[in-house]
């Protein structure tokens, strides 16, 4: 989901005041000595975070604050440390252990999110998603999506290098760097993502036409287009190539559009099937998923 900077800055900052955050007051330090606001030290971490008070941040951990402590909305200190950019207060909740596989469920973002909505005009955004990447997360392949879009080969290399990112994954961000015309980082894909399907010619003549039986034992796999139309969101590829490994169902290529203005994606996937019955199972799945409008075959 892709968020206006300005009412997301003002959201995130309502949600803190719900939270009753913003009782600290509107200048000076969150107080840490009264001992019923200890007893709160996870909600005071945040608050101190949100303000980039790298001294008190410090005073609550080193008093026992859950480093991971969440708002109402799923959010950590570390999800404000990097919305902000700031990389020293990155570094010190990482440190101490910082969840990097946390999703709010006000915008289903992630700190990795956070980061990368900056990273293209923010220098230290950007440096602050390579520290992330170097942590493993699970949204990694967003990092390549944008990377790829970008044109910034070594964001590509750390997530693909840390994510343990499944090679269909890269096969979108393969088709932007085409279309984006940055040729490394299609060298560098290609060289990892799973070989593309050919272009195939779909016109036959009647006398080539022959019985096929789906599922039979010992039969060839056959490509099916898959359509997929849904509303933009991170991990939504990702997670649809999983309903397809889960399925042992293998994807050989992919192209992804999307569009802007209605935050749609409209994803058609060639997959390697040898029975009907699984495509459709995978199916089903697939058009369960969050987001998802339609999932369905190409009829030819």
């Amino acid at each position: 989901m892709r968020i206006d900077r300005g009412v997301a800055g003002l959201l995130v900052g309502v949600a803190i005041a719900a939270m009753g955050l913003g009782a600290c007051g509107s200048a000076g330090r969150v107080p840490v000595t009264s001992p019923a606001t200890i007893a709160e030290s996870g909600d005071l971490l945040i608050a101190a975070a949100q303000r980039q008070e790298m001294a008190t941040v410090r005073e609550l951990l080193a008093r026992g604050a859950d480093v991971d402590a969440k708002t109402r909305y799923g959010a950590t200190a570390l999800f404000f440390a990097c919305d902000k950019g700031n990389l020293e207060l990155v570094k010190l909740l990482l440190e101490h252990g910082a969840e990097v596989d946390v999703t709010d469920t006000f915008y289903s973002a992630t700190p990795l999110t956070w980061s990368l909505f900056s990273a293209a005009e923010s220098a230290v955004h950007r440096e602050i998603a390579l520290l992330l990447l170097e942590r493993g997360p699970a949204d990694a392949d967003e990092a390549v999506l944008f990377g790829a879009r970008q044109g910034d080969l070594e964001l590509v290399e750390a997530a693909v290098d840390n994510g343990g990112i499944e090679p269909a994954a890269l096969l979108a961000p393969l088709e932007q760097a085409r279309e984006a015309g940055h040729q490394e980082i299609v060298d560098y894909l290609s060289a990892r993502a799973p070989e593309e399907a050919p272009a195939r010619d779909v016109s036959v003549s009647p006398e080539r036409l022959v019985e096929v039986e789906w599922g039979a034992d010992g039969e060839e796999s056959y490509p099916v287009d898959i359509l997929v139309t849904a509303y933009d969101r991170h991990g939504l590829l990702r997670d649809i190539t999983s309903v397809l490994a889960d399925a042992k169902i293998n994807v050989i290529a992919v192209n992804l559009a999307t569009d802007k203005k209605e935050h749609l994606s409209h994803m058609t996937l060639t997959v390697e099937v040898t029975n009907i019955h699984k495509i459709s199972q995978a199916l089903s799945r697939i058009g369960q998923l969050p987001n998802v409008i339609e999932a369905r075959r190409r009829m030819q």
